[in-house]
């Protein structure tokens, strides 16, 4: 943040990434975006069993830190995760330059106007001011959107006295989306059913870890061994759906939705709690973001 700013030809943009998620800075023409997210995820070289990202999207392009506004494709990789990250370019062209976040495409998008060596442009520093007060205004309307989802009925009466109960997997706005659980505890009775709901802009996945000490990861780290970056795997032992086993389960039982959100096989997981207990779940693809939650059935 700002999304869209001037600069000058010769001008150079630093960005920084910081957080809970990876993100990219990417120039990419449509058809280059329509090819490189139609091929977004791809079998792991190592276990077929498992997804990793396109290298083409998670690692940096061997292009260069000056962008000639040619077509070609500029792309920084995943980065901000596991620590904050930089990333420059140096613009040698004018011309009017759309850029996005290969993570988050519907959402992280921006613009570069570069202008000629003479024309007006904001200083570095009311540019960095302009960033903080948009991120301050943004994750302000995730508290409120949050906010307003806690507020909105989730309780659905079901047959025979039986209730379905809605958890909002992620709450997200046009500008963002909060790693949450909503309602993230639950107080329910035996006989209820719970369906997760997950916004399809997002990757999350809803694991049980049951008797496991700690749940499997969410995401593997993959380091490249060119020195482009990260890549990361959809972790099978929490990426691939586990699903109740025919006799029921209880709250000692793993459980796995398998990843859910954008080119993922569900969006929604239904689950019958039968038996009394505490389920503890986790999204753990989030999980440093705290999004966790519980489930008591009595």
């Amino acid at each position: 943040m700002p999304a869209d700013i001037h600069v000058r030809v010769g001008d150079t943009i630093e960005w920084t990434a910081r957080g809970i998620e990876g993100h990219t800075i990417s120039f990419a023409s449509e058809q280059q975006q329509r090819t490189l997210l139609g091929s977004y995820l791809q079998p792991d070289p190592a276990d077929p069993a498992q997804n990793i990202f396109n290298p083409d999207v998670a690692l940096k392009t061997r292009t260069g830190s000056t962008f000639s506004g040619d077509g070609t494709y500029y792309n920084s990789g995943f980065i901000g995760v596991p620590a904050e990250q930089k990333y420059t370019l140096t613009f040698s062209d004018t011309g009017l330059y759309q850029y996005l976040c290969l993570v988050h495409p519907f959402t992280m998008r921006g613009t570069v106007s570069v202008d000629s060596p003479s024309s007006p442009v904001e200083a570095p520093a009311t540019v960095a001011s302009r960033g903080e007060a948009e991120f301050t205004k943004y994750i302000e309307e995730e508290k409120r959107a949050v906010a307003q989802a806690k507020a909105e009925p989730h309780d659905v009466p079901a047959p025979d006295g039986a209730t379905l109960h809605r958890v909002n997997v992620g709450v997200t706005t046009p500008y963002g989306q909060a790693a949450t659980f909503v309602n993230a505890a639950l107080d329910i009775k035996a006989g209820d059913t719970v369906i997760f709901e997950n916004d399809d802009r997002d990757f999350h996945n809803v694991v049980f870890k049951g008797s496991l000490a700690e749940p499997p990861p969410g995401i593997g780290i993959i380091v490249d061994p060119e020195g482009r970056g990260l890549n990361f795997s959809l972790d099978k032992r929490s990426g691939i759906a586990v699903d109740p086993p025919p006799g029921g389960f209880d709250d000692q039982t793993f459980l796995s939705s398998g990843s859910m959100g954008i080119l993922q096989p569900r969006l929604t997981w239904r689950l019958r709690f039968d038996k009394p207990g505490s389920y503890s779940f986790a999204c753990t693809i989030h999980v440093l973001a705290g999004m966790a939650g519980v489930i008591i059935v009595r």
